[in-house]
Parts: structure tokens; sequence; C-alpha cells
């Protein structure tokens, strides 16, 4: 009651329970709507999204190594070139320790095979021994696995085509034994050239053990110092320098060793004639013409110009002669034939070579 005070009697509503008839309309919609089932909506077929565009990718920054940085990646690659070196000696020794190698060992050293430097260096081929093989890796010649083994090919081939040679000498026809057999007859011969093919299937063997990792290790290294050595310091390999006038064969040497004077000379006359000759000037009568091929002949082109127009720069004759002015040009062109130049009181023929 006292809540009621408060409020006038038009805003008190009073609101009695409903009836079963406004029950039934009020949940009728509800009732409808659950009996019709869900609502199925036509699907739409959308369109595919457009591709999105291929960006490539960003470049790799090059990193800039700190000196302690190279200084450590250069060690593990020695240690890895000296581990290599290592193995090659132990194949090498072991070589060496076999009697029945004895004459591949220092056979270059010997007066017995005379010939066999000439026959490799006619193969194209560098004549080796068991001991230079062994030098050519303590000098680093030998710094990969593959060098080595093309060194060793070498040594067999250059001993077997020798001693083939020896035998096509033996076995000839003709009586040229004294002209071009040595010490070993054909039997012997043929022995040697059975021991040079056992040794390198000997070194084969005993290469295979090498380790592979480490073999491949230091053929990057090699390949990766070649690198660097044909980029240079900056980093980018050099592009091929362009040919010389020189190398082209534009230039003579008789001209590169003549006396530069006299050259130089020569050239100012030729220019001096190619700009007498566009000016249309005949200058093969005057005497002030021929002397221009000469010391005297210019000086006197030059007194002759400084005295028709003190204008012409330091140098006179020769700076214009040069292509330094064209404004002096016709002026000096004037005085070298002993006409008045333009603008300026007619010098005296005296000195101009009339």
């Amino acid at each position: 009651p006292r809540a009621l005070a408060l409020f006038a009697p038009e805003d008190i509503l009073e609101v009695s329970a409903p009836n079963a008839a406004a029950r039934a309309e009020f949940f009728e919609p509800v009732l409808q709507a659950a009996l019709a089932g869900p609502q199925v909506r036509p699907r739409v077929e959308r369109a595919p999204p457009p591709p999105l565009p291929e960006v490539p990718e960003a470049p790799e920054e090059e990193r800039v190594r700190s000196p302690e940085e190279i200084t450590a990646e250069k060690k593990r690659e020695e240690d890895a070139l000296r581990r290599l070196r290592m193995q090659l000696r132990f194949v090498v020794e072991q070589v060496t320790l076999e009697r029945k190698w004895k004459l591949f060992v220092t056979m270059l050293g010997d007066d017995e095979l005379p010939g066999l430097r000439r026959c490799a260096t006619s193969l194209g081929i560098d004549a080796l021994d068991v001991c230079l093989l062994l030098s050519g890796i303590d000098s680093g010649r030998f710094k990969t696995l593959a060098s080595f083994e093309q060194g060793v090919a070498d040594m067999v081939r250059g001993v077997c085509t020798y001693f083939e040679r020896e035998i096509e000498v033996r076995e000839s026809p003709e009586d040229s034994v004294a002209a071009g057999a040595g010490d070993y007859s054909v039997v012997e011969s043929r022995r040697i050239i059975s021991k040079a093919r056992a040794m390198e299937d000997f070194f084969s063997e005993k290469l295979a053990c090498v380790d592979a990792t480490l073999a491949a290790e230091c053929e990057a290294i090699v390949a990766r110092r070649a690198k660097e050595a044909l980029a240079g310091p900056s980093g980018h390999v050099a592009a091929p320098t362009r040919p010389t006038r020189q190398q082209r064969g534009e230039v003579s040497d008789a001209l590169l060793r003549a006396d530069p004077e006299a050259a130089a000379r020569l050239i100012r006359a030729e220019k001096r004639a190619a700009m007498l000759a566009n000016a249309g000037i005949d200058d093969s009568d005057n005497e002030g013409g021929q002397e221009g091929n000469t010391e005297e002949g210019r000086g006197a082109a030059t007194e002759a110009a400084a005295e028709a127009s003190p204008a012409i720069p330091e140098g006179g004759a020769e700076g214009v002669a040069d292509g330094a002015g064209e404004e002096n040009s016709g002026e000096l062109v004037a005085a070298a034939n002993g006409a008045p130049a333009p603008g300026a009181s007619a010098p005296g023929c005296g000195e101009g070579g009339s």
C-alpha cells in the first residue's frame, strides 16, 4: 500500500493470469515453426579467390665475418688439408717399402732411363716417380685426392709409353737397336710395364681407404680458394680487360721504340696539314708549309702568329695545331702563309716563310 501511494491510479496496471486461449495464441507461432522444420537456404557458388602474386624471396644479407671467425675457419681448413696429406703420405710410404716397386721410386734420378722425361714431355704430362709424388704432397701440389690420383695415372702412363717404345725399337725389322733402344730387353720391358700396372692397382686399392668425407671437404676448400683468388679482394670476379692498341696490332713496335719527341712532331705536322687542307689552302708551294714539319718552321709560324694576333695563347702555333682553339686557327693559317690575319695589320713577310 505504501508503494502504491507513490504512483497515480492511471500508472497502475493490474495483470491477471492468462487463460488457455491466451496461452494457445502465444505459443501457436512457436509450434508452427517447430513443425515446419529447418529452412534450407540455396547454396551460392562463390568464385575462387584470385591467386596471390609470386614474390621473389628476399636475398640473404651477407654477414661480414669477424677476423676471429676467418682465422678459425682457415685453421679448420688447414687441419683438413693436413689430415689428407698424412693419409696420402702413408699410402706412398707403403709403396716405397715394397721391393718390387723399387724401380719406380727414383727412376727419374737414375741414368738408366734417360729418355723417360722426354717421353713424358711428348705426351704433355709431367715426368713423375714415387719420390716426386711424395714431394708433391709436401709442397702442396697435390691438395686433393683427385689430383693425386691423376699424378699416379700420369706416372704410370709415362713409364708404360716409354717401355712400349723400347719394345717397338727392339722388335723393328731394321737394325736400329743401337740407335734407340735402351739397356732393357723386350721381356724385361714387358715385365716392367706389368709391374707399373700392378703398382697403379696397388695405389687404387690403398687410396680407396682414404676418408671420402675428408676428400670431399678438401675438394670444396680448394675450389673455394681458387674462386676467391679469381675474385680478388673486392669479392667480384674480375672482368676481362679490353686489349690495348698495341695488343690489337694498331700500333707498330717501331713507333713504340721511336723517339717520343719525333713522334709528337710528326703528329703535329699531320694535324697541321689536315687543318690547312680543310681550310682549302694549298701549302705545297709555300716554303713556310715545308718548314712546318721542322722545328724551325714551327718556330717561324709561332712568331708570325704572335705578331699577327697577340690574343693567341701561350704555345702559339703548337697549341692551335693541336686543336686547342678554333678561334685562333685562322690567324695561324694566315700567318703561316704570309697573309694578314683577320682584324690585324699585315706583318712582314721575311719571317712568315715567303
